[in-house]
């Protein structure tokens, strides 16, 4: 096992919370190969405090923020490109929140293919989204805004306040 690979148990698939395990233990497949490791690093506030302004007792440090989109917009962004990937499944879903058992098979099936269900389902980079083009998917929120990108902002540590997801002023939304 890799560091940040996790390892899962897939045994039953018959309500919606044991799809969950069988999703997340089939999740690293998805991103495996030479190109997509499958493994992430999240660096523990204990580690530092404040990043932007490191003591000598820090053991890591931020270097540069490339850019700050609200997680929000982004995941709103991502989830309507899986979406539109396949949208058949989701079609049939007796509502549109992204919340609800019916979405949420519809964008794992959609993201995984439609054995990652199942225990011993086969997931692979090529089942559902090919991992390229999923990548992509998700890379597009963090571009410029001209491109498709999410709106971005100007990072002002320690500030978490909420943004809108454009440079619109919100009465222009529509």
């Amino acid at each position: 096992m890799r560091f940040g690979q996790f390892v899962g148990h897939c045994k039953h698939a018959r309500d919606i919370v044991e799809k969950a395990e069988c999703w997340r233990a089939n999740s690293p497949a998805k991103m495996g190969g030479p190109l997509y490791s499958g493994g992430w690093y999240s660096p523990e506030s204990t580690g530092c405090s404040d990043p932007l302004n490191p003591t000598d007792n820090c053991t890591w440090r931020v270097v540069s923020v490339d850019n700050v989109i609200n997680r929000t917009c982004h995941r709103n962004q991502f989830f309507n490109a899986v979406r539109e990937f396949n949208s058949t499944c989701f079609d049939a879903c007796p509502s549109v929140n992204n919340t609800d058992s019916c979405n949420i098979a519809c964008f794992y099936g959609n993201v995984l293919g439609p054995d990652a269900n199942v225990p011993g389902g086969s997931v692979n980079m090529t089942t559902g989204i090919p991992t390229p083009q999923l990548v992509d998917m998700w890379l597009s929120g963090f571009r410029p805004e001209a491109q498709g990108g999410v709106h971005a902002y100007q990072y002002h540590h320690p500030s978490r306040s909420v943004h809108s997801c454009t440079s619109q002023p919100e009465s222009a939304i529509v």
